[in-house]
């Protein structure tokens, strides 16, 4: 598993486990507050071999970020 701290109360978990008898990516928001600790319903699951598709999509818009930002500055 692995975690992306947003804030002190939150992260993003990124792992791979079984859902109904086959393999997935779970992307899911975790909460730790007083009340309340574990994941929350917000989030996606996706056959795993779907990863590489995601992860390229990810990159493409995140390059169109930097590429805005890059034009906003100039």
């Amino acid at each position: 598993m692995e975690t992306i701290t947003i804030t002190n109360q939150r992260d993003i978990k990124v792992q791979q486990t079984k859902y109904k008898g086959r393999q997935v990516l779970d992307v899911r928001t975790y909460i730790k507050t007083p009340t309340f600790e574990g994941f929350t319903k917000k989030g996606i699951t996706i056959p795993i071999e779907f990863a590489p598709l995601l992860i390229e999509a990810i990159q493409k818009v995140y390059q169109e970020y930097q590429e805005e930002s890059k034009n906003e500055t100039e």
